[in-house]
C-alpha cells in the first residue's frame, strides 16, 4: 500500500483508500491488457487475415467484428484500420517522462 501511496496510485482520507485519476487511468490500461492477452488467439486470427491482399476491408471488418464482438479492442482495430498502412506503430515515438517514471516503474517490479 505504501508503494501505491506514494507513486501517487491511491491516495488516503479519513483512513479509507480510494483510486487518483492517474490510478484509475493505470486500472483501465491493466484491464485493456487483461483483455488483448485473453483474445491474444483471435488477435492472431486477425493478424493473419490481414496479410492476405486479396481481403477487402469491409470484408475484413465483419470478421473482425464477429470475432471480437462489440468490445474496446475490436474499436482499437477498427481505428488502427483508418492509419495509413505506410506508417507502422513505432514504440520509441511514444514521447514519455523519463524524469520519474523510470523510479516509479521500478518501485512496482515484483521481487
Amino acid at each position: 500500500m505504501s508503494r501505491l501511496l506514494k507513486i501517487g496510485i491511491i491516495t488516503r482520507k479519513s483512513g479509507k483508500y480510494s483510486l487518483t485519476s492517474f490510478g484509475k487511468i493505470v486500472y483501465y490500461a491493466q484491464s485493456l491488457i487483461d483483455t488483448g492477452l485473453n483474445n491474444y488467439w483471435r488477435l492472431s486470427a486477425l493478424d493473419s487475415l490481414g496479410m492476405i491482399d486479396a481481403l477487402p476491408t469491409m470484408e475484413y471488418n465483419k470478421i473482425s467484428n464477429s470475432l471480437l464482438g462489440d468490445s474496446v479492442i475490436e474499436k482499437i482495430i477498427a481505428r488502427q484500420l483508418r492509419v495509413k498502412a505506410e506508417s507502422p506503430i513505432c514504440l520509441n515515438a511514444i514521447p514519455i517522462n523519463t524524469q520519474g517514471a523510470r523510479k516509479t516503474l521500478r518501485g512496482l517490479q515484483a521481487r
